[in-house]
């Protein structure tokens, strides 16, 4: 009997300690650019320019913490690992005829269109990449969270980029944001150096990350095109590549180590299923089918 990682010790979301540097990053890179755009920006500008840029990012901030949130706390596991831990604790049997694969790393009966991260140390279904920034797998359960997430954060950073560019320029002409800045925060000209400062900052670090993103979009809209996933792009270039490499990962378990593997087993550490019954499963797909078919007509009629 094939002995397997337990679905409770795996890796559940991105909120499980530790956390990724770059996840901790983030979380700052939000805050500051918050402190400084929605007290030290916003603020100069005139009404009701003022209530609406408030508004419009208050709703873009609100989107883009609640998109992270949730890619973040989702769990992206291959729903074979749900099945087991759920049959395991109402002390029921699993049918792993119907899972073609068992990952030779965790041990688990999985579907065919199965991952397993290194990261999480989990069977992800419709793996697409590992994203350090959420600290989390994204697959086919958070992949549409993702991609809004994507769109939110851009549409975040222009907005500040824009709003902290026409500021900065305003003040350097002495305009009514140079005057709003001396009424409203008492800003005097041996302190405008560090306000002015402060703020260049908040403009780089938006322009960077928009770019960046933007980057980031196109190549998610070519994927979208070429209906691939992240994964499935990378292996295919590194295919295209060699086709044999060196490699000094553990892909068996944790004692044996391959030291010259087809790229196959480095990044499909999969062994078939002897006990997969593929005609029952189609058998039961089609009598699924047949079951739904009455009510579909009645709905086209």
């Amino acid at each position: 009997m094939i002995s397997f990682v337990k679905y409770e010790n795996m890796r559940k979301n991105g909120f499980k300690r530790p956390f990724h540097k770059l996840q901790v990053i983030s979380w700052v890179y939000l805050s500051y650019l918050f402190c400084i755009f929605s007290f030290m920006t916003i603020t100069l500008f005139p009404y009701p320019l003022k209530t609406i840029l408030a508004i419009g990012y208050a709703g873009l901030l609100f989107s883009v913490i609640l998109t992270g949130f949730w890619c973040t706390y989702i769990d992206p596991s291959d729903p074979a690992l749900f099945e087991a831990a759920q049959a395991k604790l109402l002390s029921k049997p699993v049918d792993y005829k119907k899972y073609p694969k068992i990952c030779k790393i965790c041990k688990n009966h999985v579907n065919s269109d199965t991952k397993h991260c290194r990261e999480c140390d989990k069977c992800v279904y419709h793996f697409d990449h590992h994203c350090k920034w959420l600290n989390n797998c994204i697959g086919k359960k958070n992949y549409k969270l993702y991609a809004f997430l994507l769109a939110s954060f851009q549409a975040h950073n222009l907005m500040i980029c824009i709003c902290g560019g026409i500021v900065i320029k305003g003040i350097l002409d002495e305009s009514i944001y140079y005057e709003n800045l001396s009424i409203l925060m008492h800003i005097t000209r041996g302190s405008l150096g560090v306000y002015l400062t402060l703020l260049l900052m908040m403009e780089i670090l938006s322009l960077l990350a928009a770019i960046a993103m933007f980057q980031l979009i196109l190549f998610h809209l070519y994927l979208a095109f070429k209906k691939m996933t992240t994964y499935e792009y990378i292996l295919l270039k590194r295919r295209n590549e060699s086709r044999y490499r060196v490699s000094n990962i553990k892909v068996v378990n944790e004692k044996e180590v391959i030291e010259e593997v087809p790229l196959e087993e480095v990044y499909e550490p999969y062994i078939e299923n002897p006990q997969y019954k593929h005609d029952e499963t189609l058998q039961e797909i089609n009598t699924t089918n047949k079951k739904i078919a009455p009510s579909d007509e009645i709905n086209a009629n």
